[in-house]
């Protein structure tokens, strides 16, 4: 199941098992009798911090931010109405970012 990712809705969507891809979205393009062209969504790569969380590149209007996934997937699946500012993984395991392993959670509870 896939949700848009927050901030980023109709450019990317996140997976309730963690992935992150790209929408297909057309671009204006100066060829001659070509006014757009089709610019297949993919699904992306994910980069290895040394502090072992996984991040992603997301692009939007030209501004390029480095993001960390299970905050993502948090944001778009776990519902936070106390409004908690830190995600931790249940299993300790940082690059384990599927929903259920998520939970929102205090300054003190995420030590």
């Amino acid at each position: 199941m896939w949700k848009p990712v927050t901030g980023y809705e109709g450019l990317y969507e996140v997976s309730d098992i963690g992935e992150i891809r790209s929408c297909d979205r057309y671009i204006k393009t100066d060829i001659r009798h070509v006014k757009s062209r089709l610019i297949k969504g993919k699904t992306l790569f994910q980069n290895k911090k040394r502090n072992g969380y996984l991040t992603v590149d997301l692009s939007k209007e030209g501004k390029v931010k480095t993001t960390l996934v299970h905050r993502i997937v948090a944001e778009a699946y776990l519902p936070n109405p106390d409004g908690l500012h830190f995600v931790n993984h249940k299993d300790s395991n940082r690059t384990n970012n599927a929903v259920s392993n998520l939970e929102w959670v205090t300054s003190s509870e995420n030590r």
